[in-house]
């Protein structure tokens, strides 16, 4: 089991654990209460987490993640939002249906105004970090748009209505977009799952990459709504989370087609942003790959643990389609 809860779990505000799904056990010791859970893999057996999200892992291996928190937790839900949260962090998931050949824009945009008002609501208004995981991501809906362009047009839709008044130009939600992941997944239903805080977090951006939200419009209508990661400090706990990260260098995929180079420009993208907070790529832990390509899996799981300088059993790997089908590879990590 991989404990990545910092040195000090008294003091430590939210607390993880990764593991293989076989092997899961909830902490020991009358100080974990648990926030949220999220199975990645597997057959998601009612009651098994949170949420599921169908993936094929390496191996077969079903991954599970688990938040904590030292103190007790007061659970939330609306409408099909669920969340926990201590006096510090919330934790939530929500879950929305994407048919093959549906456009998905405006359910996200509904989607993603509820979870802002939500958060405004309960005054845990500042989010840290997200993860979407999207089905059909690069299959074309009725209006022949790609999915994953579907989604960015219907999150920025929300992030302009709440933060800007519903303009285009996004100068203050570009202040409020952090870190994220946004990849594929099975099924027909969007998944979303996030981490807020009532302390506003440092947004990061790389300087060898465009910010994402200013992306040109080849793109797509409306560009995607994150930073390359963000940190913040609670308690004294700092923590940095970044974002799904790929072989782009100012907004253009390099090395297409070129597995290697790909994990090697990612992985630098990794070690830049990771130094833009004061901290060493080795400091980074609890990484997940998304690969495009399962014949791919094997390689990379050769190539990123000399990179990262971690075994290979360190990193949770999965099939999944990426934002553009030329990224062979993306690759998050966090430091708590």
């Amino acid at each position: 089991m991989f404990d990545h809860s910092g040195a000090a779990d008294h003091a430590a505000v939210l607390q993880h654990a990764w593991t293989r799904a076989d092997s899961v056990r909830q902490r020991s010791g009358a100080s974990a209460h648990l926030l949220g859970s999220v199975l990645y893999g597997g057959r998601g057996a009612p009651g098994a987490a949170d949420v599921h999200v169908p993936l094929d892992a390496a191996e077969g291996a079903a991954w599970k993640e688990c938040w904590y928190s030292p103190v007790p937790v007061k659970n939330v839900q609306d409408g099909p939002l669920l969340a926990r949260h201590n006096p510090h962090v919330m934790w939530g998931c929500f879950s929305l249906p994407v048919l093959p050949g549906q456009s998905c824009a405006v359910a996200v945009r509904q989607h993603y105004l509820h979870l802002l008002h939500f958060l405004q609501q309960t005054g845990f208004v500042h989010l840290w970090r997200i993860w979407n995981f999207i089905p059909h991501i690069n299959a074309l809906d009725e209006h022949g748009q790609e999915t994953y362009r579907a989604f960015n047009q219907g999150r920025a839709a929300a992030f302009e209505q709440i933060f800007d008044n519903g303009g285009r130009a996004m100068p203050g939600a570009t202040r409020h977009m952090p870190a994220a992941t946004g990849v594929g997944c099975q099924g027909n239903e969007l998944h979303v799952c996030f981490l807020a805080g009532r302390q506003p977090g440092r947004h990061i951006e790389n300087p060898r990459q465009q910010p994402a939200y200013h992306y040109p419009e080849e793109y797509g209508p409306r560009p995607p709504g994150f930073a390359r990661a963000s940190c913040v400090d609670v308690q004294g706990q700092p923590m940095l989370f970044v974002s799904g990260t790929a072989s782009i260098i100012g907004h253009q995929t390099v090395h297409t087609g070129n597995l290697n180079g790909q994990c090697c420009t990612a992985v630098e993208n990794l070690r830049i942003v990771a130094a833009r907070t004061g901290r060493s790529l080795q400091q980074l832990t609890h990484f997940k790959v998304y690969v495009r390509h399962p014949r791919d899996l094997p390689a990379v799981k050769m190539l990123l643990p000399p990179m990262l300088g971690v075994s290979p059993d360190a990193l949770a790997c999965f099939v999944a389609g990426t934002c553009r089908q030329n990224l062979l590879m993306e690759i998050e990590g966090m430091q708590i």
